[in-house]
């Protein structure tokens, strides 16, 4: 398609423009905290057409937050883009805008589903930078305003690319905090690419906690001491 201001401009199918419009969703956490979740699965979308709305996109998760009051931010984004055919210059303009919204002090991403895509390690680099970027946030003080879980089963990412990823979370704070201070590892789903299991590829049964206990899970975690990765 045509590109103007730098982005790729693509004729949109209007499934895809229907779904762009309802696709921000505003509902509350049990402590009564605003968190929202952009909604774009199983749309069949390609790298083209999520660089072509990414601009649209940022304006329809901040501009709702305006109206917020500051000391209720920044509130919680889940982004659901599972089931597509994502590769990897889709996700990094996603990244991108996510990384804007945080820069902004609107919204932080706590989830991200892109499970039954076709990404690649082209897309790793763009996620390894968004968990970077909200770690490094000068507003970051050790709680749980991160990337909490990332659901990348099913795609073509290879060890270089969970190398990728795993590297920006290793050392840089993870487990993260809960409000109650209880520390909690990144829920990472990496399964059925081609790659190693991760507790294989990392080297180190101490990073990974299987999740098959109980009392292990997405939000809590048993093992002494709290590894930095959650993984089944």
């Amino acid at each position: 398609g045509a590109r103007g201001g730098g982005i790729v401009m693509v004729q949109l199918r209007e499934e895809v423009g229907r779904a762009l419009q309802d696709c921000v969703r505003r509902r509350k956490d049990i402590r009564s905290q605003v968190e929202y979740e952009i909604i774009l699965g199983s749309l069949d979308l390609s790298d083209q057409e999520l660089e072509s709305i990414s601009e649209r996109l940022q304006e329809l998760i901040v501009t709702p937050l305006l109206e917020l009051d500051p000391a209720h931010l920044p509130v919680a984004l889940d982004i659901s883009l599972e089931n597509n055919f994502l590769q990897g210059s889709g996700i990094a303009s996603l990244c991108t805008l996510l990384a804007n919204v945080r820069e902004m002090g609107f919204a932080f991403t706590r989830c991200m589903k892109l499970h039954h895509n076709s990404l690649n390690d082209s897309a790793a680099g763009p996620i390894a930078q968004l968990i970077r970027c909200q770690l490094d946030h000068p507003e970051y003080k050790g709680g749980p305003s991160v990337v909490q879980e990332l659901h990348l089963s099913h795609n073509q990412f290879t060890d270089k690319g969970v190398r990728t990823i795993s590297n920006a979370v290793i050392g840089g704070g993870y487990p993260f905090h809960t409000y109650d201070r209880s520390r909690i590892p990144l829920w990472i789903r990496v399964e059925q690419n081609p790659s190693t299991p991760l507790r294989r590829l990392l080297g180190d049964p101490n990073l990974v906690c299987d999740a098959r206990g109980p009392n292990c899970g997405p939000r809590k975690c048993a093992c002494k001491p709290v590894p930095p990765f959650h993984s089944q």
